[in-house]
């Protein structure tokens, strides 16, 4: 379980070979920009308030900016070594380009974080020893989000509140020169993407004009073709005309079928154990191949904007069956009917660094399932036991390590007593869900499949009418169940505590 808070900020400043029509150029341009519909999605909660540089608790608003801001200071409070606190940065296509803390560069202290100088393609965290700074992150865009995730549970939500109350940000003067890019509600992004006259494929290209010019590629030539293309897609001096014969249904067929393609391409997944894959390792996996993977880029944001690079965490999907007859084919949503349960059989506690955690979350149209329990995750941080009764996890703990299982079932189907601390419970009555496991600080075994993932089954809801304990049950259904190739990040499985809406102008 964690908390998350969000920081969006503002720091001024491709594979295409083979692309020169218009209408091919546009078909690009439309995969390149379309994660910037999630951006501005995202960031209008903060624009509305014009609140960018400002660490925002729930509790309180801070008031908006009226000063020009150069680059960022960061500093972060001692944590003690149990404690999960992650900074996570992006670029405005959902690209995690570095992160600090739990994991990464791990020291209290100050970080600053600025724009990339003009000219250069070196971005990222670095330590600075020696400096008043523990590290630099620089940017490699003039806008982004920082998104930071404090591991939580019931005991410790007082103490990360004082850990938040600790963790300051302030503008500083900046260190080096560069081109001035302008104030990020000054674009007016908002105001397209509020439009009712427009489709979401002219949003997407409208969007892409007024953020490209201060937000380009990651790397130096594909920086100089993209521009090319984008030219060539009508795409100039902050605005986008339609090229005359471009069809923009054509555009947006084309980009549905690319991304949907890089998603389930073999080359861009892992295949696990137990019908479990993830997204490949070493560089595609939140930071897209230091953007430049369009397609899968496009697909993650489709559902999933702001991934995280592993192994920070690990979003593995659940394709198909390893059980024969008694798993679930591979598939889309589950239908939960109103006496259906899903199982979940864990061979043994997932494999995490020593401040990491996991947790099972069930959604029911993207938004977490109401229930009396107020339980909308499962996980390490949650009381769950073995089949003896005995807890997997806490200080109690005292059970060699195994088999457990995690039940998901409908909120007015109570399970058995001995069940109901592994219970993740569905929507009352049933209904189509999807379930994302989430593991951070994944550990080696996590990455490689040398862990054994849980095997998923389906069978008849548990009641005290059962003859069943827990770690038990048996499944004979071929309903299908797919959690998808990309996660829910945006969407929190806890409350988002606090918010900051960061902009670095040079």
């Amino acid at each position: 379980m964690y908390t998350l808070i969000s920081l969006l900020f503002f720091l001024p400043f491709i594979t295409a070979e083979g692309v020169s029509s218009a209408q091919n150029a546009t078909n690009f341009a439309l995969l390149y920009g379309y994660p910037l519909l999630a951006f501005q999605n995202f960031a209008d909660q903060f624009l509305e308030f014009n609140a960018t540089n400002y660490l925002i608790n729930t509790q309180e608003l801070s008031s908006p900016s009226s000063k020009t801001v150069s680059d960022v200071q960061l500093t972060i409070p001692e944590l003690p070594s149990w404690e999960f606190a992650l900074f996570s940065f992006y670029d405005i296509y959902g690209d995690n380009y570095a992160n600090i803390g739990t994991g990464n560069i791990d020291k209290p202290g100050r970080y600053l974080v600025q724009r990339r100088q003009d000219g250069t393609f070196d971005f990222g965290a670095q330590s600075q020893g020696g400096s008043q700074y523990v590290a630099k992150v620089t940017s490699p865009t003039s806008y982004g989000i920082l998104l930071i995730r404090w591991g939580v549970n019931s005991s410790s939500i007082n103490m990360v509140h004082r850990f938040q109350a600790e963790t300051s940000l302030i503008s500083v003067n900046s260190t080096g020169n560069g081109s001035v890019a302008p104030s990020l509600p000054s674009l007016g992004t908002s105001a397209i993407f509020a439009s009712k006259s427009m489709t979401p494929v002219e949003k997407a290209l409208q969007l892409l004009a007024r953020y490209e010019r201060w937000n380009q590629l990651e790397t130096e030539a594909g920086a100089q073709k993209v521009s090319r293309l984008l030219l060539l897609a009508g795409i100039s001096n902050g605005t986008y005309s339609r090229p005359s014969g471009v069809d923009l249904n054509v555009a947006n067929n084309s980009v549905l079928q690319a991304a949907t393609a890089a998603a389930a391409a073999s080359a861009n997944n892992e295949a696990l154990n137990n019908g479990w894959v993830m997204t490949r390792a070493g560089g595609l996996a939140g930071n897209f191949n230091n953007g430049t993977a369009f397609a899968y880029r496009t697909a993650i944001a489709s559902g999933g904007f702001l991934q995280l690079s592993n192994p920070n965490a690990v979003y593995p999907s659940w394709v198909n069956s390893s059980t024969g007859g008694n798993g679930l084919a591979g598939g889309g949503e589950v239908t939960l009917g109103p006496n259906d349960a899903i199982l979940y059989t864990f061979s043994g506690k997932p494999a995490l660094e020593p401040t990491g955690f996991w947790s099972l979350t069930a959604y029911m149209g993207n938004y977490l399932i109401p229930n009396s329990l107020e339980r909308y995750a499962i996980g390490n941080r949650n009381a769950i036991a073995y089949p003896d009764g005995t807890p997997v996890y806490g200080s109690n703990a005292t059970h060699a390590d195994g088999e457990f299982q995690i039940l998901v079932q409908p909120a007015d189907v109570s399970p058995p007593t001995n069940w109901s601390s592994n219970w993740l419970p569905g929507p009352s009555g049933g209904g189509n869900i999807s379930v994302t496991l989430r593991l951070y600080g994944a550990g080696p075994g996590l990455l490689s499949g040398q862990y054994q993932y849980p095997v998923v089954t389906k069978q008849a809801a548990l009641t005290n009418g059962t003859a069943a304990t827990s770690g038990g049950g048996n499944s004979t259904s071929t309903s299908p169940i797919y959690t998808g190739l990309a996660s829910k990040e945006n969407i929190a499985s806890l409350s988002v505590i606090g918010q900051i809406l960061v902009s670095l102008e040079k």
